[in-house]
């Protein structure tokens, strides 16, 4: 079976996708704090590993031309230490995302798995995650208002 790469919808004159991306990020926000309000901590942690990964790979296909997208977060990860020419945004996708990533990994991942000589419970996991989304929501807005910025001045 082969994997079908997909392409970035990009916006320009005239189109919709600015508008719809936009819609679908104001939505994907509202789910998480309905997420959160909910204790549906992984759901919140998901939708908000979306929102970051899309919009560091909209600020690669704006440096790069490149529409290839969906990637995962550590590939842009990755990209972003080669092609991104902003210090400061190299800097947060290189340390402030991968932490967030790391975090959010183990928290999907390792939720029933017992590490040795550390037996965390289930309500310490449950707030683990929950201070996970909440950061990742945080993590989403100052890369947001990074890029803007950037984008306005270029």
């Amino acid at each position: 079976m082969s994997v079908q790469i997909k392409s970035r919808a990009i916006n320009s004159v005239g189109s919709k996708v600015g508008k719809k991306r936009q819609e679908l990020y104001k939505s994907a926000i509202e789910w998480i704090h309905c997420s959160i309000a909910g204790s549906n901590y992984l759901e919140a942690i998901s939708l908000a590993g979306s929102l970051i990964s899309d919009r560091l790979e909209s600020r690669l296909n704006r440096i790069t031309g490149d529409v290839k997208g969906f990637r995962s977060l550590s590939e842009i990860i990755e990209l972003f230490s080669q092609l991104e020419p902003n210090e400061e945004l190299r800097r947060i996708a290189a340390f402030e995302v991968y932490e967030w990533m790391q975090a959010r990994d183990s928290s999907l991942h390792d939720m029933v798995k017992l590490e040795e000589n550390r037996f965390l419970s289930w309500q310490d996991r449950v707030e683990t995650n929950k201070k996970i989304a909440r950061k990742g929501l945080v993590l989403f807005r100052k890369i947001d208002k990074k890029i803007k910025y950037l984008n306005k001045r270029s």
